[in-house]
């Protein structure tokens, strides 16, 4: 128990260097781009001087060092600043857009997951046949798609060709959200008994959590063939056969059981990454979560609001690697050495 704790020290020490280089790199990059927040917003519609008395009050006019300090300083205070843009708090601008970048990820990433396990589990069972040549294609094919060119071409068609499913946001307009428990609407509309919004709320998902976990899907069936190929030719599984289970039960049953471990951790490593970087399917579905949230604060410069947002992908980031790295630590004690 000692090694997992002093292996958490380390790696929790270890990430505190690798935040502070992202917010300096990401602090230098956003000061380098063309513009400021007041010319992104007003242009040459204001007198200079007008627009100068902005800069000051925002402290845009001091020297880069000392906005960095200052920047510093408020984020280690826990303050994430105001936004330039809205006037508002980021810190509620970001538990307002969490919520539905977190349910996207979510159940693209199940979509993913159940499409990766399946497929990749018969391909590795069929290895070498017609259908592992077609399910690896397939999850090649699938990992190289362009996230805006497929989502459009499913708006087309389910959207305005079938009119059998919406194109973007999360509820129809006519529809109230329900009351926020976890922000997730298709779990609170079911806690408040309001299907009317749960049908809603799923119709409106189905196209960005399908795309999502389309292209996704190619990374969790290229892992789990690999994975399940090695199990496969493992003594235990020969042993199996041998005592006349059925093919289909040592298939699902023991050799995808010891497979999975590798899966879970890019299933986590994965969900980390989703909920700081589903930007392209947000913005192709007009999903308002976070990735649509950071779109619109780089094109309006809003120093404060893009650095709030990649603090919290970074805390995510590191977060999600810490456990899954702990539960590694745990199954395979030679790590923590």
């Amino acid at each position: 128990m000692g090694s997992i704790r002093r292996y958490i020290v380390v790696r929790l020490l270890t990430a505190i260097p690798m935040l502070f280089i992202l917010l300096t790199t990401i602090f230098i990059v956003l000061r380098l781009l063309p513009g400021d927040p007041i010319s992104a917003m007003y242009g040459g519609k204001i007198p200079e001087e007008y627009a100068e008395r902005l800069r000051h009050q925002l402290g845009l006019d001091q020297p880069i060092h000392i906005q960095y300090i200052n920047y510093l300083w408020q984020l280690f205070r826990g303050d994430f600043g105001t936004s330039t843009y809205t006037k508002r708090p980021i810190a509620r601008e970001i538990l307002e857009r969490f919520p539905a970048t977190l349910e996207l990820t979510i159940y693209g990433l199940i979509i993913a997951l159940l499409i990766g396990i399946i497929f990749g589990s018969i391909s590795a069972h069929k290895r070498g046949s017609k259908i592992d040549r077609v399910i690896r294609t397939y999850s090649i094919v699938a990992y190289s798609l362009f996230i805006p060119w497929f989502g459009a071409m499913l708006q087309y068609f389910f959207g305005v060709y079938l009119h059998v499913l919406p194109v973007g946001n999360r509820l129809d307009a006519t529809i109230s959200p329900p009351p926020t428990v976890t922000g997730l609407y298709t779990i609170d509309s079911l806690l408040a008994g309001d299907f009317y919004a749960f049908s809603s709320a799923i119709r409106h998902i189905i196209l960005p959590s399908f795309v999502l976990g389309i292209v996704l899907s190619g990374i969790f069936v290229r892992i789990t063939r690999e994975n399940m190929i090695v199990v496969l030719k493992k003594d235990f599984i020969n042993f199996a056969r041998a005592r006349g289970i059925r093919e289909n039960r040592i298939l699902w049953s023991h050799a995808l059981k010891n497979s999975m471990i590798p899966i879970i951790t890019i299933f986590g490593l994965q969900f980390a990454l989703q909920l700081a970087g589903a930007i392209l399917t947000e913005t192709t579905f007009s999903w308002p979560g976070l990735g649509t949230y950071l779109k619109l604060r780089i094109e309006y410069r809003d120093y404060p609001a893009v650095q709030g947002v990649i603090v919290v992908y970074a805390l995510l980031v590191i977060l999600v690697s810490l456990i899954v790295d702990i539960i590694y630590a745990m199954i395979d004690p030679r790590i923590r050495y």
